[in-house]
């Protein structure tokens, strides 16, 4: 899945606004908690791969961009047909259809299709929650 899912920090203005900029400590804290957040997506991830072909399930990495943003990925070729399915069996969420288009076509084409079996986004909305509960800590913490 080209791109995969991008874990970025957005909205500290607060915090830079009390301090001028964000203090080190919490930068590496924040750093660290989207670091760690990486590792258990990727290992979800992992473990909700429908196959076993060792592909796909190896294919699914994450790496540190810069300070505070991570890149989760799926790098099989194949990753957004597993996710979404193929032909008359496609399935793909609302929010990420505008993602999906650009693998729609692509695909190798078996009679009928192949049935969306979602490993990959399906984990979003825990990772959203994840990241609203530990920044909001690390956040109190600083703002103390």
């Amino acid at each position: 899945m080209a791109g995969g899912i991008r874990i970025e920090v957005t909205g500290l203005d607060k915090l830079i606004k009390k301090f001028g900029s964000l203090p080190q400590n919490i930068v590496k804290e924040v750093d660290g908690e989207l670091a760690a957040l990486s590792v258990e997506y990727v290992n979800r991830a992992v473990a909700d791969v429908p196959v076993d072909t060792g592909v796909l399930k190896n294919g699914i990495t994450f790496k540190r961009i810069s300070e505070m943003n991570y890149e989760v990925v799926s790098n099989a070729h194949y990753s957004a047909y597993v996710e979404f399915g193929t032909i008359k069996f496609v399935n793909v969420p609302a929010e990420l259809a505008a993602y999906a288009a650009q693998f729609k076509g692509r695909g190798i084409k078996k009679e009928g299709g192949m049935p969306a079996r979602p490993f990959f986004f399906k984990h979003l909305p825990w990772a959203e929650n994840e990241i609203n509960q530990n920044l909001k800590q690390v956040v109190k913490r600083a703002m103390k």
